[in-house]
Parts: structure tokens; C-alpha cells; sequence
């Protein structure tokens, strides 16, 4: 039987590396939940309804880079309530556990790969195949 566990993602630009690709001493701020109404009377509890948090740094091929954070480690002093939702702020970048941070790797290379133009391609073909 395996374990079983909850994992929340979050992506944001340049949250665990700077633009020249070096770790950052603190992850940048990243909003945890929104909220429709004033969330500064929200618990811990609330917010924090999984076992790991997944940051994934979707900056550029330099800071392209992965961790996860324990909701153990998320404690109030690093969670910013405020009226439009909960923000992670200054949580401690040596508390992050990093999965990927090579920026070498080929999987995060550029190419010539258009997603737009492949998705038109494919919607064009269908489109075709009922004539």
C-alpha cells in the first residue's frame, strides 16, 4: 500500500532564482489562496490543506528550477493575511527542499516548437476531415 499525500503547485517567475540564475536567499512572494472576501481572519488551517508545497520557477532557461516546502515548515511568521488572500512571504530559501535546478539540462532548451502553430495545424486537420 502506498502513501498517500496532498501537493499544491505553485509557478511564478524568478520565485527561487534570480535572473542570473543564483538562489535567492528567501522565496519571492507567492499567493497561496485568493479570497472573495477579507482574509485576514483566516487560520493556519484554512489555507494550509496540504502536505507539500510545489514551487516551480518558470522565469527563463537560467533560473528554470524546482522545490517543495513541507507544510510543517509553513508557519504563521512566514504567512502574510491581508484582505485579498494569503501570501508566502520570506520564507527561508535553506528550507526549501530543490528537486531541479540545472539549467544545462536539455529538457528546458528552446526550440522551434510552436504551440500555437501545432494547435491551428491540428484544428485545421479536423476541421478538414469533415469536408
Amino acid at each position: 500500500m502506498s502513501a498517500k499525500f496532498k501537493i499544491e503547485m505553485k509557478s511564478q517567475k524568478h520565485c527561487l532564482k534570480s535572473e542570473k540564475g543564483n538562489i535567492k536567499n528567501v522565496v519571492s512572494g507567492i499567493k497561496l489562496m485568493n479570497s472573495l472576501g477579507d482574509a485576514s481572519a483566516r487560520s493556519i488551517s484554512d489555507v494550509i490543506k496540504f502536505d507539500v508545497l510545489l514551487l516551480v520557477d518558470t522565469g527563463d532557461p537560467k533560473s528554470y528550477s524546482s522545490g517543495y516546502i513541507n507544510s510543517s515548515d509553513l508557519t504563521k511568521e512566514y504567512l502574510e493575511f491581508k484582505g485579498d488572500g494569503v501570501t508566502l512571504k520570506g520564507f527561508p530559501m535553506s528550507k526549501v527542499h530543490m528537486i531541479y535546478e540545472s539549467p544545462e539540462d536539455k529538457v528546458f532548451s528552446t526550440s522551434k516548437f510552436s504551440y500555437l502553430v501545432e494547435k491551428r495545424k491540428a484544428q485545421r486537420s479536423l476541421i478538414n476531415s469533415f469536408k
